[in-house]
């Protein structure tokens, strides 16, 4: 007679572990502004290929979001600033910018102006050094 075996994949399922848990990395999804398409970055610091499969999808997805956006601007459908009124903006004044720039340039002529000397060289520096020599034996 042959001994039962009990099912143990259900018996150590069960156990706890003193194991830790080991994260698993999931390749990010690539993107049109990754540092090198068709590439990502590992948690190690190299780099990987991605699936080119995978790849050729996304580029046939953005050749064509492209195409549609050229389309649409030909027709005069879309101008190409519709997000403008939502975006991150700063204004810039040229005119404050220039003034601004103009004191910062004065400011960092005068700094300069302090260690140069007459004829446009560097100014030695104005003390004596008294230096007397004892030899200890």
């Amino acid at each position: 007679m042959e001994p039962t075996v009990a099912n143990t994949a259900s018996f150590t399922s069960s156990l706890p572990s003193s194991a830790p848990s080991v994260p698993t990395f999931e390749p990010p999804e690539p993107s049109q502004n990754d540092p090198y398409p068709g590439y990502y970055q590992l948690p190690s610091g190299a780099w990987a290929a991605h699936d080119p499969e995978l790849f050729a999808k996304y580029v046939r997805t953005w050749e064509s979001e492209y195409n549609a956006h050229v389309r649409a601007l030909e027709k005069g459908a879309v101008k190409g600033f519709e997000g403008l009124d939502t975006a991150s903006v700063e204004e810039v004044d040229a005119m404050k910018e220039m003034e601004r720039a103009k004191v910062e340039l004065k400011e960092r002529e005068e700094r300069k102006a302090v260690t140069k000397g007459a004829d446009g060289g560097p100014v030695a520096p104005k003390m004596t050094l008294n230096v007397s020599h004892r030899c200890v034996s």
